[in-house]
Order: C-alpha cells, then sequence, then structure tokens
C-alpha cells in the first residue's frame, strides 16, 4: 500500500516536471500577447465628395512602442487632404509617393507608450471621396520597434472602403433623385419614392441642366454615352412598361 502510494507520488511528480517547460513553451502569456498584436486601419463609409477619417492604430506594445515607419496604401477612390499624428510622436516625417500612398514615420521620444500598453493611435489621415466605388487601405511596415530596439510583430488589418454615389436633386424637390430598380439608371427624380409621368416631365424640363449631363450615366436610357430626347423617349419606354 505504501509502495503504491509512492510511485503514484514520484510519477505525478515527473508529469509535472515534464509538464511544466511544455506549458510555458506552447502556453506563456507573454507570447500568445506578442503573437495578437494588430495593426490596423479603421473602416471609411462616406458619399462622393465627402470628407471622411482614416486611424492607423496598434492594438497594444507589449514591450512598449519606440517608433515606426510604415506606408498606408491609399485606393483611387480617395484623395489625402491632411495627416496628423498624436502628441506621442513629436518627431514625424510625411513623405508622400508617386501613387498617393503616404509613408509615416514617428518617434516616441518621450516614452509616452509604456509598456503594456494598449490601443495605440498612430496617425490620423484626412481624406475625401473622390468617386463612387470600393477599395482597401492596406499597410505596409518597414520597422516596428519596441523600447528594447526589437521588431514588434503584427497582425495587418486592412481598412474597407466604400464611397457611395450621390444622386442628384432637381429644383424644388424634397429630396436627391432614386435609383428604384438598381438598374443603375435614374427613374424617380422627384423623390417620391415611385416612378411617375412628373418624373418623366422634370427629366425634360432639365435635360440640359447639370443634374442631368454632370451624371450622363444616369440618365443614359440609350446606352449611347450621351443623353438627349432620346433618352426621354426610353425614360417614357421603360415607364409605361412598368404598369
Amino acid at each position: 500500500m505504501i509502495r503504491h502510494l509512492l510511485f503514484t507520488v514520484i510519477g505525478l511528480i515527473g508529469v509535472a516536471l515534464i509538464w511544466t517547460p511544455v506549458q510555458m513553451m506552447f502556453f506563456n502569456p507573454a507570447v500568445e500577447a506578442q503573437a495578437t498584436v494588430v495593426l490596423s486601419a479603421t473602416d471609411v463609409v462616406i458619399d462622393s465628395g465627402s470628407n471622411g477619417l482614416i486611424e492607423i492604430r496598434l492594438s497594444s506594445a507589449p514591450s512598449g512602442l519606440a517608433g515606426f515607419d510604415i506606408v498606408v496604401e491609399i485606393p483611387d477612390v480617395l484623395v489625402v487632404d491632411s495627416i496628423e499624428f498624436p502628441e506621442t510622436f513629436v518627431l514625424n516625417q510625411v513623405l508622400h509617393g508617386a501613387t498617393g500612398s503616404p509613408r509615416l514615420r514617428g518617434v516616441d521620444l518621450g516614452f509616452d507608450v509604456n509598456k503594456g500598453a494598449t490601443d495605440i493611435l498612430l496617425a490620423r489621415i484626412h481624406v475625401q471621396g473622390v468617386t463612387h466605388g470600393t477599395g482597401q487601405i492596406n499597410i505596409t511596415v518597414n520597422r516596428l520597434d519596441d523600447d528594447d530596439g526589437s521588431n514588434i510583430s503584427v497582425n495587418l488589418v486592412s481598412g474597407a472602403v466604400t464611397i457611395n454615389r450621390v444622386f442628384p436633386t432637381f429644383p424644388l424637390q424634397s429630396g436627391r433623385s432614386q435609383d428604384l430598380d438598381d438598374d443603375g439608371l435614374v427613374d424617380d427624380l422627384n423623390a417620391n419614392d415611385r416612378m411617375d409621368f412628373a418624373d418623366l416631365v422634370l427629366f425634360f424640363q432639365h435635360l440640359e441642366s447639370p443634374q442631368v449631363q454632370e451624371n450622363i450615366d444616369l440618365f443614359d436610357y440609350t446606352a449611347s454615352d450621351s443623353v438627349g430626347m432620346a433618352d426621354v423617349t426610353g425614360m417614357f419606354d421603360h415607364l409605361v412598361n412598368q404598369t
């Protein structure tokens, strides 16, 4: 009985001695935390012609953050208006490449980003939507150093960009015109949520207006890359075929 108990205790001690290094190797919290550091760009959803904001953030800095050197790829549907850095990175630099994707550098001279800091703002990029469409904000890391001078390994998360098409508003109407059937052509000019003969009258009256001539693709019912009386007729056919 005693001998059996002694063997059991010795066996448990042996398992513990083997398990502890294995546990430290695969379940070390410090290793796990460093592996899950994320460098990300926020999403942008705005109308064409409107302003938006991209924030570049580091999820955590287990060993602090001495500085960074990154490139932010901006899609063609956006243009950069300005870039600002938080006071933490008082020493900073912006280089604009030929593609319009800025290269951002910042140094934490005052050790403001302490070890274990979370949700660290690296930069704010003010943008404007220039045309409707979608894209991605991608980040490339050239250098990302902690307070010991070691490289910070990160997972990169891109930001999604959606620039909404802005439909024109016609004089004396309550709201923007609409494409009710999602065929790419405006059919509700008076913004009353239905296609009717009043829309056809508005189209004819404003055929040469900026609302129409600057948005030809929205009113080109004849697919001729221009808008004229034939498109008014085309809209009429579209209307009567729906009733």
